[in-house]
Parts: C-alpha cells; sequence; structure tokens
C-alpha cells in the first residue's frame, strides 16, 4: 500500500507538471515513453536475477533507490531548478527499477501461498494497489491543487520511506533458484525457449500486450481529458484517476471472493472485451460524471483481467521459471509508455478522445480475432 500509493501520487503529479510545463501531448508522451525503454531492454535481464537472489531484498534495494528519486524531485522543484529533462532522466531511472521490483514481486507471491489460493492472493494483493488509485490521485490532485506539485513529491517520498521500513519486516521465505554453470544470458535463453514452447503461456503474453499497447496508455492521456475535453483540472483529475481505482478495487474484491473458479480462460477473454469496450465509451462521453462511472468500468475490466491472467500465468509455470515468465509481462508492460508516445502524437492531430477509443476498439476486435483463431485459451 505505501509502495504503490507513493507510485500512483507520483504519476499523477509528473503528468500534470509536464504538461502545466510543456501544454504538449506529444512532450507528455517523450517522458513517459522512457520509462518504457529500459523496461523493454532489460525485463528478461530483471526476471532472471530474481530467480537466482532472495525476492525480498531485490524487492528492499529497489523501493530504497525509488525513494531516493521521489526526493530529488521534490528538492528540484521547490528550488525552482525542475526542468522537463530532469523528469525524463527520472522516468528513465523509475523504469530500470521496476525491471527488478515487479518480477521479485510477483514471483514471490506462490512462495507464501498455496496453489489453491493463488487467485485469492494474487487478487487481494491487486485490491490493496487499487486502494491506492483510489486514495492516492485524490490526494495528489487536492495538493496540486492547494499547495503545489513538489509538496506532492515530499509526500511521495516520505511514503515510500515508510514502504521500505514495512518491506524490511517481510520475511525471507523460499529458496533462490542457483544456476551454478549457467549465466544470466542462459537464463534468459531458456525463459524465451519455455514461452516458445508452452502455447499457453505464449497466447496470455500475447493478449496482454495487445491490451497494453493499445488502450493501457488511455491512463496517461488522462490529463488532456481533464485539462481539454472535461475542464475539470487537477482536483478533476485526482477524482477521474481515482474512480479506476475504484472500480478496480470492486472488481477485485469480487474476483477473490469467487475462490478457485473453473473456465478462467473464458472469463480472462470477456474481461478484455469488457475493458476495451468501457474505454471506447468513455473517450465518447463529454459529461463529467458519466465519463466518472465509465472510468469505473474501465478500472473493473482492467483488473479483474489482470488478475485472472497473472493467476494463469503462475500456475501454469513451474517455480524455477516464475520470475523470468513474469519478467515478459514486465516487458509487455513497458508497451504502455511506448504505445503513448504514437498516440500521443496521433492525439495532437486527430484529438485525445479518438485515439483512446481507437485503442478500445483495437483491443476488442483483437481479442475476439486471438479467441477464434487460438481457441486453447478458452478452454482452460
Amino acid at each position: 500500500i505505501f509502495s504503490f500509493g507513493a507510485s500512483q501520487m507520483q504519476q499523477l503529479a509528473r503528468g500534470w507538471l509536464v504538461y502545466d510545463m510543456t501544454h504538449s501531448s506529444l512532450a507528455l508522451g517523450i517522458v513517459i515513453s522512457l520509462w518504457g525503454i529500459p523496461i523493454i531492454l532489460f525485463s528478461l535481464i530483471g526476471g532472471a536475477v530474481a530467480d537466482r537472489v532472495p525476492k525480498r531484498n531485490l524487492i528492499l534495494m529497489t523501493e530504497t533507490l525509488s525513494t531516493i528519486i521521489y526526493l530529488s524531485l521534490a528538492l528540484l522543484i521547490w528550488l525552482q531548478l525542475i526542468a522537463i529533462w530532469h523528469l525524463m532522466v527520472a522516468s528513465l531511472l523509475s523504469g530500470f527499477l521496476m525491471v527488478f521490483n515487479t518480477p521479485a514481486r510477483q514471483s514471490y507471491l506462490p512462495e507464501l501461498v498455496s496453489g489453491k489460493d493463488m487467485l485469492n492472493a494474487i487478487s487481494l494483493n491487486s485490491a490493496a494497489v487499487n486502494l491506492t488509485r483510489i486514495v492516492g490521485p485524490a490526494v495528489a490532485g487536492a495538493i496540486i491543487a492547494t499547495v503545489g506539485v513538489a509538496e506532492v513529491y515530499f509526500v511521495t517520498a516520505a511514503i515510500n520511506a515508510l514502504a521500505v521500513a514495512t518491506i524490511a519486516f517481510v520475511p525471507i521465505r523460499g529458496e533462490p533458484h542457483h544456476f551454478k554453470d549457467k549465466s544470466l544470458t542462459d537464463d534468459v535463453k531458456q525463459g524465451l525457449k519455455y514461452v516458445k514452447n508452452n502455447p499457453i503461456v505464449r497466447e496470455l503474453l500475447l493478449q496482454f500486450a495487445i491490451i497494453t499497447l493499445f488502450a493501457m496508455p488511455y491512463m496517461y492521456m488522462l490529463p488532456v481529458f481533464a485539462s481539454e475535453v472535461l475542464s475539470v483540472g487537477a482536483k478533476g483529475l485526482g477524482w477521474m484517476t481515482s474512480l479506476v481505482g475504484a472500480g478496480a478495487l470492486v472488481g477485485v474484491l469480487t474476483i477473490a471472493s469467487l475462490g478457485n473458479v473453473r473456465r478462467k480462460g473464458a472469463i480472462v477473454i470477456s474481461l478484455a472485451i469488457t475493458f476495451g469496450m468501457f474505454l471506447f465509451l468513455f473517450s465518447l462521453s463529454r459529461n463529467y460524471f458519466l465519463s466518472l462511472a465509465l472510468l469505473a468500468g474501465v478500472g473493473i475490466g482492467n483488473m479483474c483481467y489482470n488478475s485472472l491472467n497473472n493467476t494463469l500465468l503462475l500456475t501454469q509455470t513451474p517455480p524455477e521459471m516464475r520470475g523470468r515468465v513474469m519478467s515478459f509481462t514486465i516487458m509487455t508492460f513497458g508497451l504502455t509508455p511506448l504505445g503513448m508516445l504514437p498516440i500521443g502524437a496521433l492525439a495532437e492531430v486527430i484529438g485525445a478522445p479518438w485515439a483512446v477509443g481507437g485503442g478500445g476498439l483495437i483491443v476488442v476486435l483483437a481479442t475476439i480475432a486471438l479467441t477464434a483463431w487460438r481457441p486453447a485459451l478458452r478452454r482452460i
């Protein structure tokens, strides 16, 4: 909660700050895209490292470095020395830390719970994350509106420091998988071979990539919607982001209450289509309160999909490969900011609603086509 709360607050503050400094969707896309570069390039290495070292210690180290980044940005803004290139460097460094943090965090869950409880554990973990998506952006938006952006980053640094303190109390569980006769390069190749030869894992990752590339950049376009489409300002932006989190929280708690449900493959396909449709409808709305309701639907579809997708990936993968398989999802997630670059440029030409709505429609159509082409997933 502390870690993701800090992350949600700084994401909103960063997006607002960049757009306030430049009034450019393209500049916003560039800053955010830099976050995705190390994720695309190095995630597989991060997953291999997570399979080799104690995962708790890897999480602790990366969270400590994140706290230092937040505090540095806070001081630069407070001293009125902040420049776009500072935000670019911070975005790049944050992406590099995520390369190691997220595979370790995600692959650590199976070492804490049994297989039959996996969906519940992942859903409750997602619920905790989405609780921060409700509170964090609303608080960040209110702080920006009443005090300023620098104060948001100071609060973010303090909250992430609490994350470091609490992670230190998490016990070290499980044994790292040592590969004395193999290099990290060999580990990466082994992970690639595993994904290539496992059709279910391969299809799950492909579907996730389509959603990530074409739909998920909507998160970074919300400042444009708040400023130009709905005219609600920073405080309104905070509530828009919070409603996504509220919907996601309701969705993942519902999934968690279902237990070890059957036909997970068919459900995950349905959730992908639901997510895309809600995103398309949001792009058509010009009423603020209707937009909030539709964003709640976006959150429900997105996070329920993520919970089931991660559950299927972890249960289909042996323990010694989980860090590397989850690193594929992180590498794929890196397409979100990279996808923001062309969507930001497209929004400059045809407008943010058309760019975001088109992404939602692509997800719907691509999911239907993938399901018809590769029916094995819906039979799980």
